[in-house]
This record gives C-alpha cells, structure tokens and sequence, in this order.
C-alpha cells in the first residue's frame, strides 16, 4: 500500500497521463482492501472466541472513524496547499460547485489542486509508514500471539444436526456464536 500511495502521489506532481493516475488509485485499492482483509483476520485469529465479537465490533468502528478523519485532514491539507499557493480557497469551492465555467478554470488553482492531491497522497504515505513502524512495535512487544481457548461442544449444546442451518440475529455476539459453532462443527 505505501508503495502504490507515493506512486500516486509522484504521478500527481509530474502530471502523469489520466490512465496512469489512475492505474496507480487501483493499485492503492487493491492494497488497501488485502490490507484491511488481512488485518481482519489477524484480529480474529490472537482474539478469544469469548471476545471475539467485541474485537471485530471494535476493529469496523474504529476504521469507519479512522476513514472520517483521514477524509477531514485531506481535505484541510488539500486547502491549505490551495490556499498557500493561490489565496484564493473559494475558486475551488465554486469549481466544485459547478459555478465556473471548466474552460475558465485558472491555470494556477489548476495547479495549486493538482499539488494539494500530490501532498495528500504523501501525508498518507507518512500516515502508513508511522502506522505501519506502531504496530510492528505493538507486536514486537507483546510476543507470542494471545492463545484461543477451545470452544465447547455448541453444536451439541443447541441440537445442530447434520445439514441443517443456524440463523444469527441481534445486537451482539453473533461473531463470537459463530466462530464457536465453526470450531465444534470442525472437531
């Protein structure tokens, strides 16, 4: 993902083709959601089952809130860089908008929006690798993985039979259920 984000950023400021841009945004999606994927399932696998529910719960909230503020601070650097260069933030509002004519658009905020992208995509890139260096670190001090502590006999427990289906509905637990009901089915 670091990788894929400072090529976007690098294609930004020396005003790539539209394709390659946009080749290296795909890339950046791609890695993103094998990362997310990934990270996903290390959470579940060093979780007791017991826990497992609250440490899922947790991880989507803190991603949707990571993903809000990430979106707030783009768009203040992005400004600010605009601002920095032209003095003038509102000719991106009204562009925005759609109340400037494209063909009108001033070269400089041209430029100065180009630029605020570029140092978006290398904030993120100081983001990651900051991310990146915190939870190595996290892992290098807690050593071994939290073990998972076998489940009891839940499919014995609630009568599940052979070929039939379990429905989940509620406001919590339904991770932590179905991982246990998994591991007793598997033994």
């Amino acid at each position: 993902m670091i990788p894929a984000t400072a090529s976007a950023s690098l294609f930004v400021w020396i005003d790539a083709p539209f394709a390659v841009i946009l080749g290296s945004y795909f890339v950046v999606g791609l890695s993103l959601g094998a990362t997310t994927n990934a990270a996903w399932s290390l959470l579940q696998s060093s979780s007791l089952t017991s826990e497992a529910g609250r440490a899922n719960s947790s991880h989507q909230f803190l991603r949707s809130l990571s993903v809000t503020i990430a979106v707030a601070l783009s768009g203040a650097v992005l400004l600010w860089v605009v601002d920095r260069q032209t003095g003038d933030v509102e000719s991106v509002r009204k562009l925005l908008a759609g109340d400037s004519d494209a063909d009108a658009v001033d070269a400089a905020v041209s430029n100065a929006v180009a630029d605020g992208l570029g140092t978006v995509l290398l904030v993120s890139v100081l983001f990651a690798l900051a991310a990146t260096w915190s939870g190595w670190a996290l892992r290098r001090s807690l050593g071994r993985q939290v073990p998972v502590v076998a489940p009891d006999d839940v499919a014995d427990v609630i009568g599940l039979g052979a070929h039939e289906h379990v429905v989940l509905v509620g406001g919590g637990g339904k991770s932590t259920l179905l991982f246990a009901l998994g591991r007793s089915l598997a033994a």
